[in-house]
């Protein structure tokens, strides 16, 4: 059980650079069988933001939500370069808010 945990992890970085390569290729095609666009409403004003620029600039879906499924695997920049997704600036942005997230998660240490 141990081996076969150790080597999900292993391959989960390889697993998720596939799944959203062939997300891109297809437009998103898995969200769009299920979700209507039209009926999508964030409920931040980023989100919204987000979401007309996407419509407007023909962004796919996985460009933004690429660790929806997939937790934590940080995204090849390539596939970041090819789905017009985010700048470097928004990147560092989440990635930092991402960071100070894992933190409050962490529990204490005592010393």
């Amino acid at each position: 059980m141990k081996r076969a945990f150790i080597l999900l992890i292993r391959l989960r970085p390889r697993l998720a650079y596939g799944v959203r390569d062939r997300l891109l290729r297809t437009d998103s095609a898995n969200c769009r069988s299920c979700h209507d666009e039209s009926g999508i409403e964030p409920g931040f004003t980023r989100g919204k933001r987000e979401h007309e620029r996407a419509k407007k600039e023909k962004i796919t879906c996985i460009a933004c939500h690429y660790n929806l499924v997939h937790k934590k695997v940080r995204p090849r920049e390539d596939f970041l370069v090819r789905s017009k997704g985010l700048s470097p600036k928004e990147r560092q942005l989440i990635e930092e808010q991402e960071q100070k997230q894992e933190q409050k998660q962490k529990p204490e240490q005592g010393g």
